[in-house]
C-alpha cells in the first residue's frame, strides 16, 4: 500500500483515520476537518486539490457520524 501524501493537509485526514482510541477521535476528526476548511479557503477555484479536500471532508463526516452513531448504540 502506497501511503505517499499527495497534500500536506491528508497528514491531518490520516491521523483521524488512524486513531485508535475512541475518546480521542472527535478532537482528531475535528482538527482534520478545520485543516480541510482552511486549505479550501486558500484554494483556487479551478484546482485539482479541490476535489480531494471535498473527498476527504465528506469521508470525515461519515466516519464521524457512523463512530457517534456505535457510541450512542453502545450507551
Amino acid at each position: 500500500m502506497d501511503t505517499t501524501l499527495t497534500y500536506p493537509w491528508q497528514q491531518a485526514v490520516l491521523d483521524a483515520f488512524l486513531e485508535l482510541q475512541p475518546e480521542c477521535l472527535p478532537e482528531k476528526i475535528n482538527v482534520a476537518e478545520r485543516t480541510i476548511r482552511e486549505r479550501l479557503h486558500n484554494l483556487q477555484p479551478d484546482s485539482n486539490e479541490r476535489a480531494a479536500l471535498h473527498d476527504a471532508l465528506n469521508l470525515l463526516h461519515v466516519v464521524f457520524s457512523l463512530t457517534e452513531a456505535e457510541d450512542r448504540a453502545n450507551s
